[in-house]
């Protein structure tokens, strides 16, 4: 069974006592794009398929279930749906805990931080290893404690989808126009990972890059350049550089633009295995961009 993040539990919900919702009614609901609203939809429809239940969507009539509903709903009414997600949500504070702490920590110090019992606590580590192995990383268990095993780049990784998780696609698509005060707001989850005036000055280049380079991005494009170049930077500072294994290939041209507005809007210089990482970036934007096209 798929999973509902908060914001399609609240789809469902609007649906179930509306009998009938329309775009801009989810809209207002959750603040997100339409784009996003459609993504949900998706999940959303997979998800009620379990309770004999489909989801509808039809052009000027508008989005509702057709199926009974009684047990979808007493589903949403006993919380199991919530009652996963805070499994969920207690499984990405455990790898967060454990990817920022750069030595082994034991099960019962994890227990006693999370107010928890091992045995809670030992499920959720299950949760994280299959997470772990998606990224090529994996939890090593020694008599010091537990500890992740990745690589400097497949840590990044990790932090990338932690952020992403943690905050959804609503924090930069505020016109990617974002104020001091804004920053100030990152969860306490997603600032461990970087300053809130770093991610500014990111999204600062990036807007100033756009305007240079005239590269298009999709808004899942621009937040995962935004993510990336906000580890590198806070990393780069800390002398955790990446080493690229692969055969260094020849820059690309927006790429090279970008490493200029990076390079002057902090006063660094990347290192070539940096620029090379980026570069795979900026490959991947323009080949969505002559595919779509």
């Amino acid at each position: 069974m798929s999973e509902m993040n908060n914001d399609e539990i609240k789809i469902i919900e609007a649906i179930l006592n509306s009998s009938k919702v329309h775009y801009s009614d989810i809209a207002n609901l959750i603040g997100k794009s339409r784009k996003t609203i459609a993504k949900y939809l998706d999940n959303i429809a997979n998800y009620v398929e379990h309770f004999d239940v489909s989801l509808i969507r039809k052009r000027n009539v508008g989005i509702y279930f057709e199926g009974n509903i009684s047990k979808l709903s007493e589903s949403i009414q006993e919380n199991n749906i919530l009652k996963f997600n805070i499994s969920k949500q207690r499984s990405l504070d455990l790898l967060t805990e454990l990817l920022i702490t750069n030595k082994a920590i034991t099960v019962q110090e994890l227990a006693d931080k999370f107010f928890i019992s091992r045995s809670t606590l030992e499920n959720n580590l299950k949760a994280v290893k299959g997470f772990l192995n998606k990224f090529g990383a994996s939890l090593l268990t020694t008599k010091e404690g537990i500890v992740i095993v990745a690589s400097e780049r497949e840590k990044r990784r990790l932090m990338s989808e932690l952020i992403s998780l943690y905050w959804g696609d609503d924090y930069l698509n505020k016109e990617r126009q974002l104020q001091m005060k804004d920053a100030q707001d990152v969860s306490t989850n997603i600032s461990v990972f970087f300053s809130p005036e770093t991610l500014i000055k990111v999204l600062n280049a990036l807007n100033q890059f756009k305007k240079i380079s005239g590269l298009k991005m999709s808004d899942y494009e621009y937040q995962s350049l935004a993510i990336h170049l906000t580890i590198a930077i806070e990393r780069i500072k800390r002398n955790e550089v990446i080493k690229f294994s692969s055969k260094n290939s020849v820059l690309e041209k927006n790429t090279l633009i970008l490493i200029k507005v990076i390079e002057k809007e902090f006063g660094i210089k990347l290192p070539k295995d940096e620029k090379q990482y980026l570069n795979i970036h900026i490959l991947a934007i323009q080949s969505s961009l002559t595919t779509n096209e």
